[in-house]
C-alpha cells in the first residue's frame, strides 16, 4: 500500500489522473454541443459563428495565458483557475436560448478555456523530463478517460436531456481540477542544465544541437506552421458537423458517442506507438505520415457516406491523430528552449487552430446549410494531405544539418 501510494503521489502519475478526469469532462459535451445549439434553434452559420468569436477570444487571450504560465512556479494554480471559469461559464451557456446572449458567454468562456490546452500540455512535459516516459505516455490516459465515458455520455443524454451533459461536464472537470491539489512542481526546470532530457530522434539531422540559440531554433519551424494550419484548415468543418451528419443518417446521441469512443480507445495504443515513432524517426516524419493517413481516412466517407463507414473511419483516425498530437508536441520540444515550451506549444494547439476556425467554422456553416456535411469530407482529404506535403517538401533535416554547418 505504501509503494502504491508512492507511485500515485508521483508528479506524472497525478498529471496522468489529471488527464483522465479531464478528458473524461468534455466528453460529456464536446461530441454534443452542435445538437444543443441546433435544438436551440440556430443555423449552421450561427453555429458556426459561436464558436469563430470563441476561437478569436483565444487567439488574444492565450499567447498572455502561455507567459504568465511560463513565469509561474506553481502553474497548476492557473490551470486549475481556468477550468474552473470554463465549468461556471458552461454551465450559464446551458441555460441560455438566444443567440446574442450565447455569444456574450462564449467570449466569456473562451478567455478562460484558452488557458487549460497550453498549461496541461506544459504540466505533463515538466512532470515527465527526465524520466523517460514522453508526452503521449500522458496523453494517452486522456484518450482513456474519454473512450469510458462519451460511451456513457451517449447513453445518458439520448435517454435524458442535452443539459444532464452539462452536468456530468461539471462533476469531472471539477474533479479535475481537485487532482491537481496533489500536484508539486519543484523548482522550475532551467533550459540549459545538467538533468536528464528525454532521448533524442535517432536521425541527428532532426535534433538541433542543444546549446543551439532559440532564433534559429524557431528558425526551423515554418513549415510546420503551415502544415498545422492545413491541417486545422481540414477538419474544421467535419469537427463541427459530423455529429449532425450522423443524425441525419438516422443514428443518434448513443452512435455519435460510440463512433468518439472507438477513436480514443484506439489512442490507447496509438499514443504510447507515436512515442516509439517520433524517438525512432522523429517527428517531421510522424507528421507527415500522420497528416496523410488522416487525410485518406476521412477523404473516404466520400465514396461510402452511411454509419458503418463513419464508424470504422473514427476508430482508425485514431492512430493518425495519434500521431499528429504527439509529432506536434515532440517537434517543439526538438527544436524550442525549455522556457518558452509553453509558448509554442500555445502557439500551435490553440493560437494557430483557433485562427482557422475563426474564418473555416462560420464557412463551413454555409457549406453545410447550402449542400450539407457531405462535401466537407473532401476538404478534409485535400487539406491534411496539403499539410503532409508542406513538411515533405520542406526538407527539414537537410535546413537543420544546413543551419549546424553555419553557426
Amino acid at each position: 500500500m505504501n509503494r502504491l501510494l508512492a507511485i500515485l503521489r508521483r508528479p506524472v502519475s497525478i498529471i496522468r489522473l489529471f488527464f483522465f478526469l479531464w478528458f473524461a469532462g468534455g466528453s460529456f459535451l464536446q461530441p454534443y454541443l452542435p445538437i444543443f445549439y441546433r435544438d436551440q434553434g440556430l443555423t449552421g452559420l450561427q453555429i458556426g459563428m459561436l464558436s469563430s468569436i470563441g476561437f478569436a477570444v483565444a487567439i488574444l487571450a492565450a499567447p498572455q495565458w502561455s507567459r504568465w504560465n511560463d513565469r509561474a512556479s506553481a502553474p497548476q494554480r492557473i490551470l486549475q483557475f481556468a477550468i474552473l471559469m470554463h465549468v461556471v461559464t458552461m454551465l450559464i451557456l446551458s441555460r441560455q436560448t438566444a443567440f446574442l446572449p450565447m455569444v456574450i458567454v462564449i467570449v466569456a468562456n473562451s478567455l478562460f478555456a484558452s488557458a487549460s490546452e497550453p498549461a496541461a500540455a506544459s504540466l505533463a512535459l515538466r512532470a515527465t523530463r527526465g524520466t523517460g516516459s514522453g508526452f503521449g505516455s500522458v496523453r494517452v490516459w486522456g484518450s482513456l478517460g474519454w473512450s469510458i465515458m462519451v460511451l456513457v455520455s451517449g447513453w445518458w443524454i439520448e435517454r435524458t436531456t442535452i443539459q444532464t451533459g452539462f452536468a456530468g461536464f461539471a462533476v469531472f472537470m471539477l474533479a479535475s481540477l481537485s487532482i491537481l491539489f496533489l500536484f508539486r512542481s519543484g523548482r522550475k526546470p532551467q533550459a540549459p542544465g545538467p538533468a536528464p532530457v528525454p532521448e533524442p530522434p535517432s536521425s541527428a539531422a532532426e535534433s538541433p544541437p542543444a546549446r543551439q540559440s532559440s532564433s534559429s531554433r524557431y528558425r526551423l519551424i515554418p513549415a510546420l506552421f503551415l502544415a498545422v494550419l492545413m491541417s486545422w484548415i481540414a477538419v474544421a468543418g467535419v469537427r463541427q458537423f459530423e455529429p449532425l451528419f450522423i443524425k441525419q443518417l438516422g443514428a443518434g446521441e448513443q452512435m455519435i458517442g460510440f463512433s468518439a469512443m472507438l477513436s480514443a480507445l484506439v489512442e490507447l495504443p496509438g499514443m504510447f506507438w507515436a512515442d516509439s515513432l517520433t524517438r525512432k524517426y522523429g517527428a517531421r516524419r510522424v507528421l507527415i505520415a500522420g497528416m496523410i493517413l488522416d487525410g485518406v481516412l476521412r477523404g473516404s466517407i466520400l465514396l461510402w457516406p452511411s454509419i458503418p463507414a463513419i464508424v470504422a473511419v473514427r476508430a482508425l483516425i485514431g492512430i493518425s491523430f495519434s500521431m499528429i498530437t504527439v509529432g506536434v508536441v515532440a517537434y517543439v520540444q526538438e527544436h524550442t528552449p525549455h522556457e518558452f515550451q509553453t509558448r509554442a506549444v500555445a502557439l500551435y494547439t490553440v493560437v494557430v487552430r483557433n485562427l482557422v476556425f475563426l474564418v473555416v467554422y462560420p464557412l463551413s456553416g454555409v457549406i453545410f446549410d447550402a449542400v450539407g456535411a457531405y462535401w466537407l469530407y473532401a476538404i478534409a482529404l485535400a487539406g491534411n494531405v496539403a499539410g503532409g506535403l508542406i513538411l515533405w517538401l520542406a526538407n527539414f533535416p537537410r535546413l537543420s544539418a544546413g543551419l549546424k554547418n553555419n553557426r
